[in-house]
């Protein structure tokens, strides 16, 4: 193998995807006025109102610096398991909403960017999901901060 291989392998590009996509989903809700994702929260009809403004501050912070710190390789079992609870949650709170027949048209996963139906967003969930696990198990740390911190 050559030295750009050897520090760059398949699995750190499942985890700077992973890291992206949290990161961008994240961003998209801490760059935005906070009651946008209030109202996205409220939609699912589970938690109480005086829990969702701290509920949209928590999941929006977490997505933006827990992707950031799996984007940069930093901390990777600690920013997986994280990322992979918030899937989880968000699988378990989808599917949920459908089973009740809730009115949710649009999940409110990326903001402006991508709309993305119930259904949609389990099966991109379950995809970032399998991705993160294989991430959690492997812990690559080719092109990362705890590679070369380990070192």
């Amino acid at each position: 193998m050559n030295a750009i291989s050897k520090r760059f392998d398949g699995l750190a590009l499942v985890r700077i995807l992973v890291g992206l996509v949290f990161l961008y989903s994240g961003w998209e809700k801490v760059a935005t006025p906070v009651e946008q994702f209030i109202a996205v929260i409220h939609q699912y009809r589970l938690f109480p109102a005086e829990w969702e403004s701290v509920l949209a501050q928590v999941v929006s912070w977490s997505e933006f610096v827990f992707g950031s710190f799996l984007l940069l390789g930093f901390m990777i079992r600690v920013s997986a398991s994280v990322i992979a609870v918030l899937l989880v949650s968000f699988m378990a709170l989808l599917s949920r909403s459908s089973w009740l027949g809730l009115p949710i048209a649009e999940c409110g996963c990326f903001g402006s960017l991508l709309s993305l139906t119930p259904f949609q967003a389990i099966l991109l969930d379950s995809f970032l999901f399998l991705m993160t696990v294989t991430v959690l198990i492997s812990q690559p740390r080719a092109a990362s901060l705890d590679g070369w911190l380990h070192r």
